[in-house]
């Protein structure tokens, strides 16, 4: 089995809707301690409360279409 290193590693890769990082931990094992993958809707989601300041529930789908958020992209 491969058993990386211990520590912790990260990359990111621009893409069009915006940064994909991924992070993983390793403790030595052939099992990783921690994997995290974050995807560019995650910032934008962060972000909603601040964005729909004073808008009309109304507006929250056309703001969300517009931003390209990616519900199943977030709900990791």
């Amino acid at each position: 089995p491969l058993a990386p290193p211990p520590g912790v590693a990260s990359a990111s890769r621009e893409r069009a809707a915006g940064e994909l990082s991924i992070t993983g931990a390793s403790d030595g094992t052939d099992r990783p301690r921690r994997a995290r993958v974050r995807g560019p809707s995650s910032a934008l989601a962060a972000a909603l409360p601040e964005i729909l300041v004073g808008d009309r529930i109304d507006d929250v789908i056309p703001v969300l279409q517009g931003l390209g958020l990616i519900g199943t992209e977030v709900d990791r």
